[in-house]
């Protein structure tokens, strides 16, 4: 884990922010568990557990966590881990940053179509009680019309006649 992320909580010595310390903390002591020597599959497998718990939590998918929670000290660890394993490993970090980038573009494109469809969504139900409200008026007058000249009525196809 980051060292940084742990003092985000420590202001002159003094614990400022004591859930983020102890969570830090705690997160640190499971991986010195793991001993000098721990394997990059154990290490990795820790990383996608801490990564599980704050996908779960919405913490990748753009929710905002509580800083100092335990999600937020597990996320903190994942990249720190992360980051360790990608010195080990640059294909693999490649690999992630492209990862992440094409994440994050689906997510873009999501929230833009949502807002869109959430616009639209305003306009369509009005422009559809418009469009039946003339359909109505339109076939009314048409068997109105029709009566006079012997023409039988028909329905109206919402096409334009050029």
């Amino acid at each position: 884990m980051r060292e940084t992320y742990k003092q985000e909580g420590i202001v002159n010595g003094v614990k400022v922010d004591p859930d983020l310390v102890n969570k830090a903390s705690q997160l640190q002591r499971i991986v010195e568990q793991l001993g000098p020597d721990v394997s990059y599959e154990s290490l990795n497998r820790v990383r996608r557990v801490w990564d599980a718990k704050v996908a779960k939590a919405g913490g990748y998918a753009g929710q905002t966590l509580a800083e100092g929670s335990m999600v937020d000290a597990m996320r903190e660890g994942a990249n720190a881990i992360r980051s360790e394993l990608a010195k080990d490993r640059p294909d693999i970090a490649r690999l992630n940053s492209e990862y992440s980038l094409w994440s994050k573009v689906k997510q873009v494109v999501g929230d833009t179509m949502q807002r869109r469809a959430g616009q639209e969504g305003n306009l369509m139900p009005k422009l559809a009680g418009i469009s039946q409200r003339r359909e109505r008026e339109g076939l009314k007058g048409r068997r109105q019309a029709s009566g006079r000249i012997g023409i039988p009525s028909a329905p109206m196809t919402g096409q334009a006649v050029r």
